[in-house]
């Protein structure tokens, strides 16, 4: 199959033009030929061309890989912190229920609460990042788990306690546990395994 090419370059005062013909492309092979030009010099110039872009390629991968992992340092504290107050909870389980004198059932209740909500929206949660985006996501899961805590503290009775740290806390936390793992895996090729690890 023939492809052709032209390329006029005009040059000073007496009219001057370069006609180039890159004519067939056969067993892989580019022929090029110049009038009054060689194939070689044709070869050489699709090979510089070649070689810019491909280095352009590899400064685009860089950079990438660079705010790759920065993008990893930013999951590991939203992870760090989301699991950090998840599972604190049990330092503050005796001194709840000492102070308001509800029973351990009534105090452990509230996490598995969380759980369940956590494990029956998390395909939701989930379907809506791959449509929306997982910044979306995780934006909206942190104001609710940050709203949670600061209503957690103002607690009075075991429905507030359900309610504040069991439902927003569960809501919250699939938008902060497996999101942000799944965006590194997205940055990720060959080192995947070890930005996934931190």
């Amino acid at each position: 199959m023939d492809m052709g090419g032209v390329v006029r370059e005009w040059g000073a005062p007496g009219v001057r033009s370069t006609i180039v013909n890159i004519a067939s492309r056969r067993r892989g092979n580019l022929h090029a030929q110049l009038p009054g030009g060689s194939p070689h010099r044709a070869r050489n110039i699709c090979n510089v061309d070649a070689q810019r872009t491909s280095e352009g390629t590899e400064l685009k991968e860089d950079r990438k890989l660079d705010y790759g992992w920065l993008v990893v340092a930013a999951a590991f504290w939203v992870i760090a912190v989301t699991s950090g107050s998840f599972y604190s909870y049990g330092v503050f389980f005796k001194p709840m229920a000492a102070e308001f004198g509800w029973n351990r059932q009534l105090t452990a209740g509230v996490m598995g609460v969380a759980c369940l909500i956590y494990v029956a929206i998390l395909p939701f949660v989930g379907q809506f990042a791959d449509r929306r985006g997982p910044r979306l996501v995780m934006v909206a899961s942190t104001g609710l788990l940050g709203l949670g805590y600061v209503l957690g503290a103002y607690v009075q009775s075991a429905l507030q306690l359900y309610l504040f740290i069991g439902v927003l806390g569960g809501l919250s936390y699939p938008g902060l546990l497996p999101i942000p793992v799944a965006v590194v895996s997205r940055w990720f090729g060959g080192n995947r395994g070890l930005a996934l690890g931190i």
